[in-house]
């Protein structure tokens, strides 16, 4: 029993550590940009620039259905197969789950948006009207990638859990990539898209897990 308890601690200690280090890493690049410290908008600008040099027809047609997938529509389309799935597998605790991080991440990415109001970059391959941090298209495929990690991640062997994890990933990286490439988004917005993701990920995943006496966490 104490051995379960000291497992079931250190999994908290590591949620939270992870939690706490994407929220700050959030609230450095804000300062960073707002106090133009460590040339963060220097490396935004040249990376923008740097980007276009890769465009072709192929690229820009290949990051354009890319970056689709993570939109608006499809992130609904998505969801509904997920929360349907779960519900009807009768596990509430993984569809609520799942859910609460969507409509967190739609509040947060539309206040935080508003609230900074920071202008996209020029040159954009396709055409964005609102403003650009975060990248919502990159939080709401983080939400998704890390929602299903920890809904599944039981399912696999120790050994096997960081290969799932990077595999789960490579949708979150394509979309920030595609993001950037298309020029709609600076990569501090892509890189604070990443990290909130994470963050209402892991803080719905603590919450939820308190809030049901560890239901998660202990196994």
């Amino acid at each position: 029993m104490k051995k379960i308890k000291e497992k079931i601690s250190k999994k908290i200690i590591s949620f939270l550590v992870i939690n706490i280090t994407s929220f700050y890493l959030i609230i450095f690049i804000l300062l960073s940009l707002k106090n133009n410290l460590f040339n963060l908008l220097k490396l935004d600008l040249f990376i923008s620039s740097f980007m276009i040099n890769f465009r072709s027809y192929f690229l820009n047609n290949l990051f354009i259905f890319i970056t689709n997938l993570a939109d608006r529509i499809s992130v609904i389309l998505i969801s509904i197969i997920i929360f349907t799935y779960l519900y009807k597998k009768k596990d509430k605790f993984d569809s609520y789950f799942y859910l609460i991080n969507i409509i967190v991440g739609l509040i947060l990415v539309e206040s935080l948006k508003n609230i900074i109001k920071r202008l996209r970059p020029e040159n954009q391959l396709v055409d964005m009207l609102n403003y650009s941090f975060p990248s919502g298209h990159t939080t709401f495929a983080t939400i998704i990638a890390l929602s299903i990690y920890f809904i599944y991640k039981d399912l696999f062997k120790e050994k096997l859990k960081s290969k799932y994890l990077m595999i789960i990933f490579i949708y979150p990286i394509l979309i920030g990539f595609s993001r950037i490439f298309l020029n709609v988004h600076w990569l501090t917005d892509v890189i604070a898209g990443f990290s909130l993701g994470i963050f209402i990920v892991t803080f719905t995943y603590l919450i939820m897990n308190i809030f049901f006496e560890n239901k998660k966490i202990k196994k």
